[in-house]
C-alpha cells in the first residue's frame, strides 16, 4: 500500500509538470495508466529505449504501468 501510494503521488506530480502531454493518471494499487494527451505508441518505445518497459493500450491512448509487487521506494 505504501508503494502504490507513492507511486500515484509520483504519477500525478508527473501529470501536473507535463499537462501538455498527460490528461489523467488512473488505476489501482501499482497497476496503473496514463491518459496521454499524444500518441502513445511512440512514447512507449521512447520509454522503452530508456529502459522502462511499458503496456500501450489500444483503444484509448493510455500506457499502462505495471511494476512488480517487490518495487521499492529506491527503484
Amino acid at each position: 500500500n505504501t508503494m502504490a501510494r507513492l507511486f500515484q503521488a509520483s504519477l500525478e506530480e508527473l501529470a501536473r509538470k507535463h499537462p501538455s502531454l498527460i490528461l489523467e493518471v488512473r488505476g489501482t494499487g501499482l497497476m496503473r495508466g496514463v491518459r496521454m494527451r499524444v500518441p502513445n505508441q511512440p512514447f512507449a518505445e521512447r520509454l522503452r529505449a530508456r529502459g522502462l518497459l511499458t503496456a500501450p493500450s489500444v483503444g484509448d491512448n493510455v500506457i499502462r504501468l505495471l511494476p512488480p509487487l517487490i518495487i521499492t521506494e529506491a527503484h
